[in-house]
């Protein structure tokens, strides 16, 4: 018999984000990298460099190793198949988490035209798909190049994971199952050359499923960094749906209306959402954060942006901006590019379009965080203009 309705915590929007940020290491800076909390999900590296950046954001540590083949950090698609750093013994476990827990998860999983004739081989479509790229890896040496091993799996998985790629102009495997696999057999992304590949990780295990206890530590992982959230916004933050997720959802959550709005927290939250310090813990801290950053990850939009113009500005169909953020406020977006190379090296060009007045002491931390931009991205020297 269920117990009575536990209240929900009411909890102002700028307390709810100041928490997150708090979470996600943006008060303050950690002295090495492989501390960060936002590897335990993983940095996401859309487009391409974003993880750099966001590391920089949240360390004075060294970035070298940040999506180094080989390193201790290195790149995978991970989470909904993207290209996400992690660190390199977390992978197994994070492995299993990901790995879908039922064919109904698999059905949410595979959402475009491309994949819908898959969608009824379930669970199998993963076994198929994982065993190919195993196979295909093995075959090169455990080093092949992104085009071979989609070609090899291509030509292994039964034709309903396939389709008619019109640019590649070849009948090849949906993005949807081979990238997701292609982590579960063990693969990791190695982009120092100029095409793409894929190496096998040392020891990999084989065989390896779903994992109920290890998707719900993912999921609480999840919700520790982004929550407090709504069961929707969990599962399109995971790429499945909320039906499919929410067998593996923690059972210690607490119920959470932020404004008015409906989530669920972690206890983890809920310390941070009670802290009487957790705002003028957030309030001091500028960052220039990149489109992939993880506070961009969050679903919750209209809680991150209220402003609609300036969300449809951070959110675009193509090439989105990076995003200024003072405190848990986003103030403005920000561009680079990279400058004129000189004898001394590489300058990089930075702009800041700020919507409203930024103070003074907002502007004199902007340089510092566009030099560590810089560096993060390669460059020796930067010219940042701040606009508006």
């Amino acid at each position: 018999m269920a117990g009575p309705a536990v209240p929900a915590l009411p909890v102002t929007r700028r307390r709810a984000l100041s928490a997150r940020l708090v979470a996600q290491q943006l008060d303050a800076r950690t002295d090495a990298v492989a501390e960060l909390a936002v590897l335990d999900v993983g940095l996401a590296d859309t487009p391409y460099g974003s993880a750099r950046v966001a590391a920089s954001a949240r360390t004075r540590g060294p970035l070298d190793d940040v999506g180094r083949a080989g390193g201790p950090l290195p790149l995978v698609w991970a989470t909904r198949g993207a290209p996400h750093v992690h660190r390199v013994g977390d992978l197994p476990a994070l492995a299993r988490a990901l790995h879908p827990r039922s064919d109904e998860d698999v059905r949410a999983r595979l959402t475009s035209p491309q994949a819908a004739a898959g969608r009824a081989l379930g669970l199998e479509a993963w076994r198929l798909a994982t065993a190919a790229a195993r196979a295909v890896a093995a075959e090169h040496g455990g080093s092949v190049a992104k085009g071979d091993l989609s070609r090899g799996v291509s030509d292994r998985v039964p034709a309903e994971l396939t389709h008619w790629c019109r640019p590649c102009d070849a009948q090849h495997v949906t993005s949807l199952v081979f990238q997701p696999t292609a982590f579960q057999a063990g693969l990791a992304l190695d982009t120092s050359a100029r095409t793409l590949v894929l190496r096998s990780l040392d020891d990999w295990p084989e065989g390896d499923g779903p994992d109920a206890a290890a998707a719900t530590a993912h999921l609480r992982r999840l919700l520790d960094l982004h929550g407090p959230a709504s069961p929707g916004d969990l599962a399109a933050l995971a790429g499945t749906s909320v039906r499919a997720l929410r067998p593996a959802l923690p059972e210690d959550l607490v119920p959470v209306e932020v404004d008015g709005r409906r989530a669920l927290a972690t206890p983890s939250v809920v310390a941070l959402l009670e802290d009487p310090a957790v705002e003028e813990r957030a309030a001091a801290s500028v960052r220039l954060l990149p489109p992939g950053d993880p506070w961009l990850q969050s679903r919750d939009r209209e809680v991150t942006v209220p402003d609609t113009a300036l969300r449809k500005d951070v959110w675009r169909i193509l090439g989105n901006p990076g995003v200024v953020l003072a405190g848990p406020e986003v103030v403005g977006t920000w561009r680079a590019k990279a400058g004129s190379r000189r004898a001394s090296g590489r300058r990089d060009d930075i702009t800041v379009t700020a919507v409203g007045d930024l103070s003074a002491a907002v502007r004199a931390a902007l340089e510092d965080e566009a030099r560590r931009v810089g560096v993060a991205r390669g460059a020796d020297d930067v010219r940042l203009d701040v606009q508006g």
